[in-house]
């Protein structure tokens, strides 16, 4: 299950094409990489009544559940493991899900942070305000070097990882080198959206969901 960044506004149509994001960094390994590598990928879309923005809502209860009733539907539907990628602020809406489902039909079999958001903003919450402790499943952890933007800062990685004191295995990578970054520092055509990075980063992932399959 992927989600986006920012607000969040993801646009699906009924054919279940997606009319908005096109750039993002984990909508673009959806399209050209993950899927595949065998995997079903379900891109999850904002609730009725947060359509515009879910920044705040990230990191609540409510948004919890209602990922936990995605992942149950997800896996009797498919009856395979479900893991949950978050980008930037995705990464809210993934640790939050992680830390708060604990029942064995909701939770995430594992979970896959980019471009994590750690450090304080008025836009919503981010990750060390969370109880990291309550997470026990595999977490992937996925960085560039050179991510500028000021709410994901590179050097906090290895502060998430050891935060992460529960969850088994812990993998944080952090990327060097790429493509040329362009535009605003924060979106996905830059070093925070891993630009130039493709096709490394789906190979990472693969590999660490192949390894930690039950």
């Amino acid at each position: 299950m992927i989600f986006v960044g920012g607000k969040g506004d993801v646009k699906i149509t009924d054919s279940g094409q997606v009319t908005n994001y096109s750039k993002n960094f984990a909508l673009r390994l959806r399209g050209r990489h993950l899927s595949e590598g065998g995997y079903a990928i379900a891109v999850i879309g904002p609730p009725s009544d947060h359509l515009s923005d879910i920044r705040r809502f990230r990191s609540t209860s409510s948004h919890a559940e209602d990922i936990g009733k995605a992942i149950s539907y997800l896996r009797q539907k498919f009856g395979v493991p479900v893991w949950l990628h978050g980008t930037s602020w995705g990464s809210v809406s993934v640790a939050n899900a992680a830390v708060r489902l604990k029942d064995v039909e909701t939770r995430p079999d594992g979970i896959i942070l980019s471009a994590s958001i750690m450090k304080a903003n008025k836009g919503g919450s981010n990750l060390f305000r969370m109880d990291l402790d309550e997470i026990n499943g595999p977490v992937l952890i996925l960085h560039h070097k050179k991510d500028s933007c000021e709410k994901t800062p590179a050097r906090k990685v290895d502060d998430l990882s050891k935060k992460l004191v529960n969850a088994r295995p812990v993998l944080p990578i952090i990327y060097e080198g790429g493509g040329v970054a362009q535009g605003d520092r924060c979106e996905a055509r830059h070093f925070h959206g891993f630009v130039g990075l493709d096709k490394t980063v789906a190979n990472d992932i693969h590999k660490f969901i192949d390894d930690n399959l039950k």
